[in-house]
C-alpha cells in the first residue's frame, strides 16, 4: 500500500498538527509529516515495535472484524524527546470497499490525567466524523483509486471516476477492465501477458487508453501493486490512475515542434549551401577575370582601375564570407579541423598579407614570435587564420598613425601541449569602456558613425569570439580612447617535431608544365567555364574538355581517357559527388584511380567527410587562387605519373 504516498490526501494528512499513521495487518503503510519530524523512527513492521499482548490482540481483532479498538496507551512509540507518555492514541477504520481493513492511528497530546480521562469519554461520533472526513478525501481525490482482481475484474473504484470517464462507480464495479481498453492497447497487453507469467505483479507502472462514456479515449497512467488478502486467499491489484491526456498531447506537440525545428535547421543549412555557391560563383568569375586582366600588361591608368576593382571585389567577398560564416556559427555547422599547421610560417604569411594596407596608411606592422613557439602544431589553419585576419584587419582599419603589432608567445608547455598567447595591439582610435562588451555582439560597432566612416558589418569580432570559443578559450580586450586597443586570446595546441608545410615546393620536379595534360572540367556556370579556359590557355594545358552537368561529365569520362578531372559540386542532373562515385566505381583499372580535384564555393570543413568517402584527391575553394590551383594540378599529375 505504498501508493498512499501518491494520493493527494497525503498532502492533507501532512498538514495535521498531530501524529497520524495508517497500518494494515503487517506493516505501517503511511506516516504523516508530524510523525516523521517529532517521533523516533518506527520500523515498517509494527509488530516489532508494539509487543503488548493486549494491544496486539485488539489490532488482530480489528483486522478480522473491522471493529476499531478503543483508545489505548502505546508506550512503545516515543517522541524525539524520549517521552513515552503525553499522548492519547485513537483508532479509526479507513473507509473503503477493499477486502482488507486499514487502521488509522492518531495521537492527541494530553495536558494532564484529568484531561486524558475527559478525552477518553468523548462520544464515538467524533470517530464517525473522522471516518466521514477520510471517506470524502478519498472520494474527491484528483486521481482514481481502484482495485481489480487478478482476473482484471473491477472490485472497487472511487466515485470520482465519473468526472474523468463519465461512468458511475457502480457501472464500473463488477466489469472487466479489458472492456474499456483501446483495441490497440489490448493487443499490446495480450502480447505482454504472454511473455510475463505474473503480469500485474511485475508491472507496478502502466500506461493505457481508456474509453470514455462518450466514446472518446483518455490516456491514463497507473501506479499500483498486488495485495494478497489472507482472509479470503485472494489477490487484488490496487493503485491509483491519473488522467494524462493533456500531458500526452503536449508531448506530441513538443515532438512536432522539435521535428519542425530540425527541419527548419536542415532547410537553413541547405539554403546556406546554395547561397554560398550562388553568391561566390559570380564573385569567383569577377576576381579571376581581374587577375587575368592584370596579367596582360595593362596601361598604368588601366592597372590602377583594375587594382581598385580587385580591392572592391575582395572586400565584397570578405563581407559575403562574414555573413555566411556567421550563419554557419549560429546553426552550429562549424567544427575545428585537426591537422598539422606550420604555425610560425602561417603567422608570417598572415602578417605579410596585410603589409600592403599598413604601408599605404604609413603604419609600422610588427611581428614578435617567441623563440619557443613551436614551428608546427595540430589545429585548424583556416579558422586560426580567420581569427588573426579579422583582428589584424580591424587594427589596421582603426589606426591612422603609429603601429600594429602581433605578439605570439608560449605561456607554458608540458610534454607536447603548448599554451600559446596571441596578441594584436594597435595605436588606433580606441574603444569606449562602456562599449567593450558590446563590440562582440552581432552587427554592433563601438559608435554609430563607425560604419559610415570605416565600413564593415559588425560581424568580424562576433565570428572571432565564437571561433576562439570553439578552441575552448575566450578573447579579451583592453582599450584606451585615442591611444589604442589590445585583443588577446590563449589557445592550448599540440606541438609536432617537424612537418613539411610546403607540400607543393617540389611538385614541379616530375612535371614542369601542363602541356601534355588532358583535363576534364565539369562546371555548369558559363562565366566560370570561360574563366578557367583562359587560365588553362595561359598555363598551356594540353587539352581541356568541358562538361556543363554531371551526366555530361560521366559521358565524356567514358568516351575518353583523362589525366585529371576537375569537378564543381553543385551542378544540374548529377552533382560533383555523384560523378566522383561513378569514377571510383569504374571497372577499368586505368580509369578508377584518375585524380579528382573538387573546385567549389562550399567551405572545405562542410564537405570534408564526403571528400574522404569518395576518395577525392584535393580541394580548391572558390574564388580560387590561380597559383594554388596550378600547384594542385601539377601535384596530382606528378602523383599519377609516379604511380
Amino acid at each position: 500500500m505504498v501508493q498512499f504516498n501518491k494520493f493527494d490526501i497525503s498532502d492533507v494528512f501532512n498538514e495535521f498538527d498531530f501524529p497520524l499513521f495508517i497500518i494494515d495487518s503487517d506493516e505501517i503503510i503511511f506516516r504523516n509529516r508530524y510523525v516523521n519530524e517529532n517521533f523516533q523512527e518506527i520500523p515498517d513492521s509494527w509488530r516489532t515495535t508494539i509487543t503488548d499482548g493486549g494491544i496486539v490482540s485488539a489490532f488482530e481483532n480489528f483486522f478480522q472484524t473491522g471493529n476499531a479498538p478503543d483508545s489505548l496507551d502505546l508506550e512503545e512509540i516515543a517522541n524525539k524527546s524520549l517521552k513515552k507518555e503525553g499522548f492519547e492514541w485513537r483508532f479509526a477504520k479507513l473507509p473503503s470497499d477493499y477486502a482488507s481493513h486499514f487502521l488509522i492511528v492518531t495521537g492527541h497530546e494530553l495536558r494532564c490525567n484529568s484531561e486524558k480521562k475527559e478525552k477518553l469519554l468523548q462520544p464515538k461520533n467524533e470517530i464517525l466524523q473522522s471516518e466521514e472526513k477520510y471517506r470524502t478525501l478519498v472520494e474527491e481525490s484528483t486521481e482514481i483509486i481502484y482495485s481489480v482482481s487478478d482476473t482484471l475484474m473491477v472490485f472497487y473504484i472511487s466515485p470520482n471516476v465519473k468526472q474523468f470517464l463519465g461512468y458511475d462507480a457502480d457501472e464500473f464495479i463488477g466489469t472487466s477492465v479489458l472492456a474499456y481498453l483501446n483495441p490497440a492497447d489490448l493487443d499490446v497487453f495480450y502480447s505482454m501477458v504472454g511473455e510475463i507469467s505474473d503480469f500485474l505483479k511485475e508491472n507496478q507502472y502502466l500506461e493505457f487508453r481508456v474509453k470514455h462514456k462518450n466514446g472518446q479515449y483518455r490516456v491514463f497512467s497507473s501506479h499500483g501493486r498486488m495485495v494478497h488478502e489472507k482472509e479470503v486467499d485472494k489477490r487484488f491489484y490496487t493503485g491509483i490512475a491519473r488522467d494524462i491526456t493533456l500531458l500526452k498531447q503536449t508531448q506530441r506537440e513538443l515532438l512536432k515542434a522539435k521535428e519542425k525545428a530540425e527541419e527548419a535547421s536542415q532547410i537553413k543549412s541547405q539554403f546556406l549551401s546554395i547561397m554560398s555557391h550562388e553568391i561566390k560563383t559570380p564573385m569567383h568569375a569577377v576576381i579571376g577575370l581581374v587577375y587575368l586582366l592584370m596579367e596582360e600588361n595593362p596601361r598604368l591608368d588601366q592597372l590602377e582601375n583594375l587594382k581598385s576593382l580587385r580591392f572592391s571585389a575582395e572586400n565584397l567577398m570578405g563581407l559575403i564570407n562574414e555573413h555566411l560564416d556567421f550563419s554557419k556559427i549560429e546553426a552550429g555547422k562549424i567544427e575545428l579541423e585537426r591537422a598539422p599547421v606550420g604555425l610560425r610560417d602561417l603567422i608570417e604569411q598572415i602578417v605579410h598579407s596585410h603589409s600592403y594596407k599598413a604601408k599605404d596608411k604609413g603604419l609600422n606592422l610588427l611581428t614578435e614570435i617567441g623563440d619557443n613557439v613551436p614551428a608546427v602544431v595540430i589545429g585548424d589553419s583556416v579558422r586560426l587564420s580567420q581569427i588573426l585576419n579579422n583582428l589584424l584587419s580591424n587594427a589596421i582599419k582603426f589606426t591612422e598613425r603609429g603601429f600594429v603589432r602581433v605578439v605570439v608567445k608560449v605561456i607554458s608547455c608540458s610534454q607536447e601541449n603548448y599554451i600559446i598567447n596571441f596578441k594584436v595591439e594597435d595605436t588606433g582610435i580606441g574603444i569606449p569602456s562602456d562599449k567593450l562588451n558590446d563590440i562582440f555582439e552581432a552587427f554592433t560597432q563601438a559608435a554609430s558613425d563607425t560604419t559610415r566612416k570605416y565600413g564593415g558589418t559588425g560581424l568580424g569580432l562576433t565570428i572571432v569570439k565564437n571561433l576562439v570559443r570553439l578552441y575552448g578559450s575566450e578573447i579579451n580586450v583592453t582599450s584606451t580612447l585615442d591611444k589604442g586597443t589590445i585583443f588577446d586570446f590563449t589557445l592550448t595546441l599540440v606541438g609536432m617535431d617537424s612537418y613539411n608545410n610546403e607540400p607543393n615546393s617540389q611538385v614541379e620536379v616530375g612535371r614542369a608544365s601542363l602541356h601534355d595534360a588532358k583535363v576534364l572540367l565539369a562546371e555548369d556556370n558559363l562565366v566560370n567555364q570561360i574563366l578557367i579556359k583562359k587560365f588553362f590557355k595561359l598555363w598551356r594545358v594540353g587539352k581541356l574538355v568541358v562538361a556543363s552537368n554531371g551526366q555530361e561529365a560521366i559521358d565524356e569520362f567514358q568516351n575518353d581517357d583523362f589525366d585529371l578531372v576537375l569537378l564543381d559540386i553543385q551542378m544540374p542532373v548529377l552533382d560533383g559527388f555523384a560523378v566522383a562515385k561513378f569514377i571510383r566505381a569504374s571497372m577499368d583499372p586505368g580509369k578508377v584511380q584518375t585524380p579528382i580535384l573538387m573546385l567549389s564555393a562550399t567551405s572545405y570543413p562542410e564537405i570534408k567527410t564526403e571528400l574522404e568517402l569518395n576518395r577525392i584527391n584535393g580541394f580548391v575553394g572558390k574564388p580560387f587562387d590561380p597559383d594554388l590551383l596550378y600547384s594542385k594540378l601539377i601535384e596530382q599529375l606528378n602523383s599519377k605519373d609516379g604511380n
